[in-house]
């Protein structure tokens, strides 16, 4: 049977910045997982549109962490206005039992 689980995203301009949160998320017990994908973003930016190489951070958590969690991106993401998503998902176990005892020590 599937469970909830939050599926939150993020962009870094940075590998190694990139990297460096995952591993302070990971560490913090904020997430269970996070994978960092290698994209180009097309965005409106002051005027004009962007074109840029980013790192999406692809974040898997609980519900009972999200408040944690984007309170920790709020204080430590460098960007003015940091991309923060949430998507409500659902995962089948045994994903679902690892995911939430990690997050549960």
């Amino acid at each position: 049977m599937a469970q909830k689980i939050i599926i939150f995203l993020t962009t870094i301009d940075s590998k190694e910045q990139a990297r460096k949160m995952s591993r302070e998320i990971i560490k913090h017990r904020l997430a269970a997982c996070v994978s960092i994908l290698n994209i180009n973003s097309f965005y409106f930016w002051e005027g004009k549109i962007a074109d840029e190489k980013e790192y999406l951070l692809i974040i898997k958590t609980s519900p009972e962490k999200i408040d944690d969690l984007v309170n920790w991106l709020q204080k430590n993401h460098p960007y003015t206005i940091p991309e923060l998503i949430r998507i409500d998902g659902l995962a089948f176990e045994p994903y679902f039992r690892w995911l939430k005892e990690y997050l549960s020590t």
